[in-house]
């Protein structure tokens, strides 16, 4: 297939304002200040270090996706005048727990599409476990973006920490939208819910083949039947928006009424911009993606599926292979010379490198399908894109994040199989690029790493608290409540509007 029909363009993005969010029920923010980092934070001089198992093994279990934050309505959230803001979220809501009917204690990570809109400033987001680390111990990112006002997304998969909470930390003032599109439950050996990889990532649907666009409000069935088994749970999926006709953005869901949430989104006329999702499927094998107000072109290309309990009649075999075992948000490999590793370069045009995964930092050296990645391109020389494949010959058509322009980073998740520990990027032109890692999938070879439920911990205690209130207070000054609902519902002690409190946290 033709270059031209690659997707070679990026354009950051508006968040949809689809309707206001059910999830206000069930959040709590923490406002935090925290230090200000570089706007690609360097990685730990930590390469050579030994591996470790970095989580425990853990199923894949897909839902159709829940928004549990957003910061653009009142009361919840970063502040709007502040920099290095970093606030704390349970995405375990009732409304989540529900759809995916498993032990919130048993979840070890959560997959989510992470969106900061409004930034006051180019800026990045973080997302990291609760109580596990603090932003300066995590030396990664997950969304960049390069002016102020922009919008732009990326997947994420982000192990939850204390009390089944994660972090996000923005370097300046800015929202933050989190939508949960499934959970990873503590698992030795399952069905369902592990990962099976393509050989190659395979195109399913480039609308540009057919010269009519989806329209606005419209809806394209993506069917993935003839690349994923019968019975698969979900797909792993890079979508593109090509050839947009103005701002708006895309849904992916398996049918039916449209969920408050947004997986990619778009800005202006003629914008190309590229990212990741995993997709609930229907027992048919297919999906949806939904447009919201203006037209656009959709290309999607399949990774791999998740297995279901069923494949035909009969049961899926039960096995360690494919599980997920996710770690704290690592770098990898930065190619910048002055970072680590110190000397190294940018890929020139038409080039590619190989990189060793498995034995480095918390990825073992053996027993390792592949890698979930954060992938960033950076200090480009213009319009161009990376492909991250596990071996030669590189897939084509293919694109794994893409640039609109010199001198833009901008990162879309990317999971790669393995081969022989390894796995190449390639760059059509000059760029630096970024891996951070956040988890790995088994191969079956190897015993997965213990797996035991997260204890009921006591929430954390709200600094400042006055001694003998019985309301919290009423001024600006004290902005975070945090609700006690689910596990924190016994320590209400506060009350306001029909709503109970264990504490505040001062600003």
């Amino acid at each position: 297939m033709s270059h031209k029909l690659r997707p070679i363009m990026t354009e950051p993005m508006h968040a949809g304002r689809r309707r206001a969010p059910s999830a206000l029920r069930v959040l709590t923010a923490v406002a935090i200040l925290a230090s200000i980092l570089t706007l690609i934070t360097p990685g730990a001089d930590r390469l050579d270090a030994s591996a470790a198992t970095g989580g425990q093994a853990s199923r894949y279990v897909a839902i159709s996706p829940e928004r549990v934050l957003d910061t653009r309505y009142p009361g919840f959230g970063v502040t709007r005048d502040g920099d290095g803001d970093t606030l704390s979220l349970d995405p375990l809501t009732p409304a989540v727990i529900a759809a995916a009917g498993v032990d919130p204690l048993a979840v070890k990570a959560v997959a989510i599409n992470l969106t900061i809109t409004e930034p006051i400033a180019p800026s990045w987001l973080k997302s990291f476990p609760f109580g596990l680390a603090t932003s300066d111990d995590v030396s990664t990112s997950a969304v960049n973006n390069r002016i102020a006002n922009e919008t732009i997304a990326n997947f994420s998969i982000v192990p939850v920490g204390t009390n089944g909470r994660i972090s996000i930390q923005s370097l300046r003032s800015s929202h933050i939208v989190v939508d949960v599109q499934g959970v990873f439950e503590g698992s030795t050996s399952s069905r369902a819910g592990r990962f099976v990889p393509l050989d190659v990532p395979t195109r399913i649907t480039d609308t540009r083949q057919t010269r009519v666009p989806v329209p606005a409000n419209g809806q394209l069935v993506i069917d993935l039947s003839s690349v994923v088994d019968e019975g698969a749970s979900a797909a792993l999926i890079n979508m593109v928006a090509t050839e947009t006709q103005g701002s708006g953005f895309l849904t992916v869901h398996p049918g039916g009424k449209v969920p408050n949430s947004s997986n990619l989104n778009y800005t202006g006329v003629a914008h190309t911009i590229a990212g990741s999702a995993i997709a609930r499927l229907r027992p048919d094998g297919t999906t949806t993606i939904s447009v919201s107000n203006n037209a656009t072109h959709i290309v999607v290309d399949v990774i791999g599926w998740m297995t279901g309990e069923m494949t035909g009649d009969s049961e899926t075999t039960s096995s360690s292979s494919g599980l997920y075992v996710p770690v704290s948000p690592e770098r990898h490999y930065d190619s910048r010379p002055e970072e680590v590793p110190i000397g190294s370069s940018a890929l020139a045009p038409r080039t590619s490198r190989s990189l060793q995964i498995a034995g480095k930092l918390s990825v073992p050296a053996t027993g390792v399908l592949g890698v979930a990645t954060n992938l960033t391109m950076t200090n480009t020389d213009g319009p161009g894109y990376l492909v991250m494949y596990p071996k030669e010959p590189m897939p084509d058509p293919y694109s794994s994040v893409n640039s609109m322009f010199a001198n833009h980073s901008i990162a879309n998740h990317a999971i790669a199989r393995l081969h022989n520990g390894k796995l190449s990027v390639y760059s059509m032109g000059r760029s630096d690029f970024i891996v951070d890692v956040s988890g790995y999938f088994l191969d079956g070879t190897t015993t997965p790493p213990r797996t035991t439920k997260r204890q009921p911990t006591t929430p954390p205690t709200a600094p400042s608290t006055p001694t003998g209130v019985t309301q919290p207070p009423a001024d600006n000054d004290y902005e975070y409540l945090l609700e006690a609902t689910g596990s924190n519902a016994q320590y209400g002690a506060y009350q306001r509007n029909g709503r109970k409190y264990y504490g505040w946290t001062p600003c």
